[in-house]
């Protein structure tokens, strides 16, 4: 049987969207042509993988496997993979530079069930949408033999000291606290109200590095660079780029967690749509 692997990067919130999304894009590939997803982690076996391990199942996973510094790369040796899905970041790029099978190519995912979607041998993954599979599937994880060398992020540890096995974060669109802005943008009247209406606050883009929790807004006319500033945002900001109508890509949109096509005024309004508001939740 083919397989393909998908690398599941966490967040404070859960699972990176770019991972989510990375799944249900692996589940169509194997369900068409009957191959199987193994899901990859680095973990400790710590109270936050329960979370992790659920989250894996709903979007599409058929085995968990958590590993330590060699485990990616031994498994790639092991299986074979036909396809290798990762979010487009730093900490997802990082993980599949050197395991021998070439460079990530990227796929901007905006709509649920792209028509004729596929993936490249490594695919990085952009997410523009909500994930569309909610299976019920419960899987029991694989602790590969090196996975206590894991190197994890620092938050990690901070986290699991703060929540129980079955209360650890599974998944969410955007991060519990205050909606941020940078301002600056030029917002039309709409954009502007409909900033008022979510409570955003807005914020310079020197200060981004004194935001310590919430979700920030980026506008962009089309797919330009994003700024340095960025990556100084702590890990329990969610960044979400609203990359406007032109449509392109831009490798630095590796610093964001969402980047939402479409007008401004109507990426805003989606986060106010009824199963975006769930997964806000």
């Amino acid at each position: 049987m083919a397989h393909i692997l998908v690398y599941l990067q966490r967040t404070p919130q859960g699972l990176h969207p770019g991972s989510a999304l990375a799944l249900c894009i692996a589940r169509d590939i194997a369900s068409n042509r009957g191959a199987s997803i193994t899901a990859l982690c680095p973990g400790d076996a710590g109270t936050i993988d329960g979370g992790t391990v659920r989250t894996a199942g709903r979007f599409g996973a058929d085995v968990m496997v958590f590993f330590g510094p060699n485990g990616l790369a031994d498994t790639i040796e092991r299986l074979a993979p036909v396809h290798l899905l990762t979010p487009w970041s730093t900490e997802g790029l990082a993980a599949v530079q050197d395991v021998g099978l070439g460079a990530a190519v990227p796929r901007w995912i905006c709509t649920a069930r792209p028509p004729g979607a596929g993936a490249d041998t490594v695919t990085g993954i952009v997410a523009g949408t909500l994930p569309w599979h909610a299976l019920d599937a419960e899987l029991d994880a694989e602790y590969l033999g090196d996975v206590d060398a894991s190197t994890l992020p620092d938050w990690v540890g901070p986290a699991a000291c703060l929540v129980q096995e079955g209360d650890a974060p599974g998944f969410s669109m955007v991060s519990r606290g205050p909606l941020h802005f940078v301002a600056g943008a030029k917002h039309d009247a709409g954009t502007q109200e409909t900033l008022e209406r979510l409570g955003a606050v807005s914020v310079a883009t020197d200060d981004l590095a004194s935001i310590t929790q919430g979700s920030l807004l980026w506008f962009s006319d089309g797919a330009q660079p994003l700024p340095d500033a960025l990556q100084a945002c702590a890990p329990h900001v969610r960044t979400i780029v609203l990359a406007g109508e032109d449509g392109g890509f831009d490798p630095s949109w590796m610093h964001a967690q969402l980047v939402l096509p479409g007008p401004w005024e109507h990426a805003l309004a989606r986060l106010q749509e009824p199963l975006w508001r769930a997964a806000l939740a």
